[in-house]
């Protein structure tokens, strides 16, 4: 993480989130905001990337011990590009490879509580999620994983998952994918 926090305050006082909500992980309670945006911030503060992934005009719609989501992806190792984090998280967490993308946004989290000091997270209280649209390619289920976190990963048709009780982030990001074209 860097020292120079100077691009993140540039990048945080134009911050115009559509989207709020506290999440409550096991070791650490954190606020949630997101917005609709096609500008990132600073990439040293991205420590993870998500995707709402399509296959055709169907949804893959994850499912985890606490809830059903649409954000497969996951924490950046060191050295990965987004895109590399991307790639290997869709694999493990759907077996899908990625076809094609588009950025649509970004979520911020801000810890609310200090995070324990074991727990492999920036000190800085932001962080963020480069959050994408993706259209799935080849499946390869030997690559899921499937002793994960993710119980399940299944694409269902849209109707039936904008009538879902998701939250107002996956709500947020799946109402501004742009259908196929």
């Amino acid at each position: 993480m860097p020292d120079d926090t100077s691009e993140l305050d540039a990048y945080l006082r134009d911050w115009a989130p559509t989207a709020h909500q506290i999440e409550r992980w096991p070791r650490a309670d954190l606020e949630l905001t997101a917005a609709i945006t096609s500008r990132l911030p600073p990439e040293s503060y991205i420590g993870s990337v998500r995707a709402i992934l399509f296959r055709d005009d169907d949804v893959m719609v994850m499912n985890d011990p606490s809830r059903a989501h649409l954000l497969p992806g996951g924490h950046r190792e060191p050295g990965e590009t987004m895109d590399e984090t991307l790639a290997r998280e869709m694999f493990e967490e759907t077996g899908y490879a990625i076809a094609s993308k588009r950025l649509i946004g970004v979520m911020c989290f801000k810890h609310l509580t200090p995070p324990p000091p074991d727990m492999n997270v920036p000190m800085n209280p932001w962080f963020f999620n480069a959050v994408f649209q993706a259209e799935a390619g080849n499946y390869h289920p030997t690559r899921r994983e499937t002793d994960g976190y993710e119980l399940s990963a299944e694409f269902h048709p849209i109707d039936h998952v904008r009538g879902m009780n998701l939250d107002p982030v996956n709500l947020l990001f799946l109402n501004h994918c742009k259908p196929r074209s």
